[in-house]
């Protein structure tokens, strides 16, 4: 990974959010990931996000681009968000890296980890 690079988090929560709770689910996130040693997060600007996210369809769906420099914070932003789906019943994300991405859901930790573990090798630096 040369430079900053962008990651997008599509953030999803399908049980009852209604859009104030998903920005409240969105903004909490972000003040994790700027924890991390993040570039920058920044809310994608609505006409990024799905139409599904405002037409309040059975999943509301929110965007995150998180600006990072190395491939060190992948690993550790991608852990964050693993660790920020279990905390929640319904949550998903969706990362995407250029035209690679990855979607994160409930699915067994040995099955994510796999899986995760798999994606990140692919973009870390040899």
């Amino acid at each position: 990974m040369e430079g900053t690079t962008s990651l997008r988090v599509q953030i999803a929560d399908a049980y009852d959010s209604d859009p104030g709770e998903l920005r409240a689910l969105t903004d909490g996130l972000r003040r994790e990931l700027l924890m991390l040693d993040v570039d920058q997060v920044e809310r994608a600007p609505d006409p990024d996000v799905p139409d599904i996210a405002k037409s309040g369809g059975a999943s509301l769906t929110d965007l995150l681009i998180v600006s990072l420099s190395n491939s060190a914070v992948l690993v550790a932003v991608v852990r964050l968000l693993q660790g920020w789906i279990t905390r929640g019943k319904g949550r998903k994300v969706t990362i995407e890296l250029g035209k690679d991405s990855i979607e994160v859901d409930g699915a067994s930790p040995e099955e994510s980890a796999k899986l995760i573990t798999s994606w990140i090798d692919q973009h870390q630096k040899p």
